[in-house]
Order: C-alpha cells, then structure tokens, then sequence
C-alpha cells in the first residue's frame, strides 16, 4: 500500500514523500533479527529507550520502501535520525489498516465457502 508522509524523510538533502508499507513476512522478520544482533541489542536483559526504539525500527525497515532511497540505505539508525515521530505514527497505523484488510479478506472467504 503506498502512502504519502505528513513530514517526510530526509536523505540527501531531498526529502521524501512517498512509502509503500507492507505487511511483516517471515523473511523480514529474520533480517530484522539479523539487524538487531549486529546492532548488540540481543544480547542486552534491558534495553533503554533508543535501544528499544532501535529493535522497533528495524522490524519497520523490513515492511517500508521509499521511493528514491536505496533499500540499502533504510536501517533503524537512519530511521531514528530521519523518521518524524508522526510520520512513524501514520506508517504504523497503516500496516495496521492493512493487517485488518488482510484479515477480513480471509474472514470473507471463509464465509463465502461456508456458503
């Protein structure tokens, strides 16, 4: 699903806009574990604030695309430099929205056969 951004993000010197937000797949959630422990952040019992920010964003980096910024270059830290905080807001919110379209997608079915 792509969206528009109330602020943008910032990558060099151009902000952008424009994000296609999609749903967690099992893949991107072992990048993000990859991610997480190149970051030291596994091996931690507590986390701080930013630490806890860190793992968030790299679970987000894996289900965001943002159109003229290279993949590569989309990492939590850069996100928890460059992401306004309303703009994780309506990111998150999204992936719920779609999350919700998805679910009701296999409820309809479900009833259809039911039928």
């Amino acid at each position: 699903m792509k969206i528009r951004l109330k602020l943008g993000v910032l990558y060099n010197g151009t902000l952008h806009h424009d994000v296609l937000v999609k749903i967690l797949t099992v893949g991107g959630e072992c990048q993000a574990l990859e991610v997480i422990s190149d970051l030291g952040l596994s091996e931690k019992e507590t986390l701080n604030t930013s630490e806890q920010m860190l793992v968030d964003l790299a679970y987000l980096a894996q289900q965001v695309e943002f159109d003229g910024i290279p993949r590569e270059a989309v990492t939590p830290v850069f996100l928890l430099d460059n992401l306004a905080t309303d703009d994780y807001v309506l990111i998150n919110n999204e992936i719920n929205q779609l999350r919700k379209k998805r679910m009701s997608v296999l409820e309809d079915q479900k009833t259809a056969n039911e039928a």
